[in-house]
């Protein structure tokens, strides 16, 4: 026997060949892709140990056995290969069936040439390095035609199955570019043909194909069994620390052998190396990986500890913009945004971003591919799965009772470097803490609302109380004064009969003026006091006039006192049924919105004028309109809505026109508003059923 590298090489790749066919065989799903790639590297087995035994043994006419049982591996390998390229695509067109079937008949056509004829191997060539089969070349060329042909066809259908193709997921569109990759790789194997044409005999050209078929096979076994595919990087450190640690465990014990005759301590050797190789890898490997996942492994732990700091956040705007900066601070990405589902406009919109200057859509419609992809794998998408427009590397959602209620895109690595499965994993921890922490924020927002309204009830109750308590407490010396004021004017016209005529006169109007000024003051605390007064809701039949009256009473001094011009057109005697406090408790927050409104028209006069008939025989019409600053357009349907409001934070809940439209409602009515747009005012309607038929009017 002879032993040299060549062999023990060409041992160990068709050994580790055929066990990563194994691996695939028993660990992915037995299907038709499965059992043409085990067929597949069953081939390269053949050729592989044919030939390793081939030069091994002395014996010239074993050696030409042993080398036309390779070749029939060989002959085997690109129709194999064709196969496994149109089971693994799916392609199942009659042509290419038919195709394939040919390809099995020139393959036994070889076979019959090699086993009953030398019309195919005729000899062997001596080389410097060991014998290596001769070939006839017109047999050998059609060979090569049927070799080349079957291997371009499967290229050119890898190729055309993503090029350009995006009726396909992404993630199989990855898978085919790797299978792609790793059959062009497979092609250079090629190059062990030439020795059999006595080609570089000068140069000692030593046939290595194996390293290629090596490469080939681990690449497709990936992409095969894997979901994601690692980081290159780390692809090819593995593979390279599994050949290098392997090479040595099945090398050492054929050189010892070959060195020393002594074959048994050989076999023993190798076996303490077999049991030992895997740690031997994994320590390796471990540590490769640490050097190169160093800075990834740095960011994973930050990212890990953000994901526990944001669940102590409890406002929303912090939040998000404590999420985007330190994500992308860390990871050093171009950039990183977060969106929210908005239920108003019903779209993604980008509520933070990081950084502020970086071009990216600010909404993203829920029926997007990008949207749509989340929603159904419910896991980080990485930069081969999202589409080529949002320049991404990696997008993340968040979920809410299986609700997408938002993502975090990311921008590319500055340092080119791909996101891996591994960053999927720490991302997709944070986003689940921050679908938590989002859903925190809201409901404390939802709870500081809720004491906010709580406690505006409280102090508008303990107002009304207050009012009413004062508004009786002043009403009393009033009262006494008027009645002081009566009396005297009695005594000055009855008794003081001495006093000029001109000063009892002129006495006399300056005390009805006083009585006439505190009538006016009792009036307007008596609509306070009335107004104030606790209301079961209790519906009565009033009039529109004395609604009107006392609240003018309340507001027509607010009016003055802003330098408001206030203008009314009241048309008189109108009758409906409703609860006289509530409507005017609605004139009252639509006054008091008007002049706030108002209040700061430094170029302008303050206008507000109050408008009421009715505008059919069975309706009331309200119209209260101001020139101030006007309501946005957006915010017209939602002014009534609980907690909206047109005013800065500090000045308004939101509460009034709630509360208003609440009223309305229950009198069954309706309100609306208009406006032009800012600085050109607005306008409030209210309509109001009114009695039906004056017949009824009078029966009441």
């Amino acid at each position: 026997m002879e032993f040299t590298i060549l062999n023990a090489f060409t041992f160990l790749s068709s050994l580790l060949i055929f066990l990563l066919g194994l691996f695939v065989f028993f660990k992915g799903e037995k299907s038709i892709v499965i059992r043409t790639f085990f067929r597949f590297t069953i081939t390269i087995f053949v050729w592989l140990i044919c030939y390793s035994l081939a030069y091994l043994f002395k014996d010239t006419s074993l050696k030409l056995l042993l080398f036309k049982g390779g070749y029939i591996g060989v002959i085997f390998i690109p129709v194999t290969w064709y196969h496994f390229t149109i089971s693994f695509l799916h392609k199942e067109n009659k042509k290419l069936i038919n195709f394939l079937l040919l390809g099995y008949a020139f393959a036994i056509f070889f076979i019959l040439l090699i086993l009953f004829s030398n019309l195919f191997v005729t000899g062997l060539f001596k080389y410097v390095w060991n014998y290596y089969p001769k070939v006839y070349p017109p047999i050998h060329f059609i060979f090569l035609a049927y070799f080349n042909t079957y291997f371009t066809v499967s290229i050119l259908l890898l190729f055309f199955s993503f090029w350009k193709r995006k009726d396909i997921h992404p993630i199989e569109k990855m898978k085919r570019e790797y299978v792609f990759l790793s059959c062009l790789i497979g092609t250079l194997a090629a190059i062990d043909f030439l020795p059999n044409y006595k080609i570089n005999y000068s140069l000692g050209f030593i046939p290595f194909g194996f390293i290629f078929m090596m490469i080939f096979c681990a690449i497709t076994t990936y992409s095969i069994l894997k979901y994601h595919l690692l980081d290159i990087r780390i692809a090819i450190t593995r593979t390279g620390i599994f050949l290098f640690v392997y090479l040595f465990v099945l090398g050492l014990p054929f050189w010892f052998g070959y060195q020393t005759k002594l074959w048994s301590w050989a076999l023993l050797l190798m076996g303490i190396l077999t049991t030992i190789g895997p740690s031997i890898y994994n320590l390796l490997r471990n540590q490769a990986e640490k050097i190169i996942l160093a800075e990834q492994k740095k960011y994973h732990a930050k990212l890990r500890r953000l994901s526990t700091k944001i669940l102590e956040i409890k406002n929303l705007d912090k939040l998000l913009k404590r999420i985007t900066w330190q994500v992308h601070r860390v990871v050093k990405v171009e950039y990183t945004s977060l969106y929210l589902y908005d239920e108003k406009e019903k779209v993604y919109l980008k509520k933070n971003s990081y950084p502020v200057s970086y071009p990216i859509s600010h909404k993203i419609n829920p029926q997007s591919t990008l949207t749509k992809l989340l929603f159904s794998l419910k896991r980080p998408l990485i930069e081969k799965e999202i589409d080529s427009q949002y320049s991404a590397g990696l997008v993340s959602p968040c979920f809410r009772d299986n609700s997408l209620i938002g993502f975090l895109i990311l921008g590319k690595k500055k340092t080119k470097n791909p996101f891996t499965p591994d960053d999927t994993l720490v991302f997709e921890l944070l986003s689940n803490q921050a679908s938590l922490a989002i859903e925190n924020c809201l409901f404390w927002k939802e709870e500081k609302l809720r004491l906010s309204r709580e406690e505006q009830i409280r102090r508008q109750k303990a107002m009304d109380h207050f009012s009413a308590s004062l508004a009786h407490e002043i009403q009393n010396p009033i009262s006494c004064v008027i009645a002081l004021i009566k009396g005297l004017q009695e005594t000055i016209t009855q008794e003081w009969q001495d006093i000029a005529q001109d000063k009892i006169t002129y006495l006399n109007q300056r005390l009805t003026k006083v009585g006439n000024n505190l009538l006016r003051i009792s009036k307007m605390i008596k609509a306070v006091r009335e107004f104030s007064r606790s209301t079961e809701g209790e519906f009565n039949l009033i009039k529109m006039d004395e609604v009107v009256e006392d609240f003018l009473s309340i507001v027509e001094p607010q009016f003055r006192y802003e330098r408001i011009i206030f203008e009314k057109d009241i048309e008189q005697g109108i009758l409906l049924r409703g609860n006289k406090i509530h409507l005017e408790e609605v004139l009252i927050n639509l006054a008091t919105n008007a002049i706030h409104a108002v209040r700061h028209n430094h170029h302008s006069t303050k206008r507000i004028s109050l408008r009421i008939h009715k505008n059919s025989p069975n309706t009331l019409l309200i119209q209260f309109k101001d020139n101030g600053y006007g309501i946005k357009e957006e915010l017209l349907d939602d002014i009534f809505l609980d907690f909206v409001t047109t005013k800065a934070s500090t000045e308004g809940t939101g509460m009034g026109l709630a509360r208003v439209r609440k009223i309305i409602l229950n009198h069954k009515g309706r309100i609306w508003a208009k406006s032009e747009g800012k600085n050109k005012g607005a306008t409030f309607f209210v309509e109001l059923p009114l009695i039906k038929g004056r017949k009824k009017q009078e029966e009441e």
